[in-house]
């Protein structure tokens, strides 16, 4: 049910702002260096199966700008993984990766619900087989950052929940590496951030 609301949401910001004006700017603080741990272990599917790891990903948050579709928020500068079961993940390439606004969730400036964020250029290598084949994996997975409203145009980071159905496709491998993989789970930012509309 979840997963349906989710996707419900989206399809309706998507919808009501794809004509917006982009009138509005946006200031983090404290911005800069950030780390998203995950909570518990994210789920990575190629084929029937896949490993379960824990995921850090560290990077910055824009200190200001404007809040439009297109617009850069931040970006991805390394992923720490650790603690997987049922399989491995060689590496995590091409860093550092953007991350781009999408689409803003409910009305600007005081009324706002999220962000859908988009990372650009997501590689991630898994080995197959006891690590004897690689599998290179692209594409730029979508999420969306919760965002809690504290005052008229003032808002606070909350949960980063991937969107479901995340399917990267293959870059690169052996015609034994799966066509795509998926993935799910949920991101914590730290520290919080305080974001104001105006």
């Amino acid at each position: 049910m979840r997963k349906l609301t989710l996707l419900f949401v989206i399809t309706v910001a998507l919808a009501a702002h794809a004509s917006s004006a982009g009138a509005y700017s946006f200031e983090v603080s404290p911005g800069g260096e950030v780390e998203a741990p995950s909570e518990g272990l994210m789920t990575f599917e190629s084929g029937a199966s896949g490993p379960r790891c824990g995921i850090t990903l560290t990077g910055t948050i824009a200190s200001s700008g404007a809040i439009a579709a297109g617009n850069h928020f931040g970006a991805i500068t390394g992923v720490l993984i650790e603690g997987c079961e049922e399989g491995s993940i060689s590496g995590m390439l091409n860093l550092p990766w953007n991350i781009t606004i999408e689409a803003i969730l409910g009305s600007l400036p005081s009324s706002m619900t999220g962000l859908l964020l988009t990372i650009e250029n997501w590689s991630i290598l898994f080995g197959i087989f006891s690590g004897f084949i690689s599998c290179l994996y692209q594409g730029n997975p979508g999420f969306l950052l919760e965002l809690e409203n504290l005052s008229a145009n003032t808002y606070s980071t909350g949960r980063a929940l991937w969107l479901e159905e995340i399917q990267l496709p293959k870059h690169s491998g052996s015609i034994l590496c799966p066509e795509s993989i998926g993935f799910a789970g949920e991101l914590y930012f730290q520290p919080l951030q305080t974001i104001v509309v105006f």
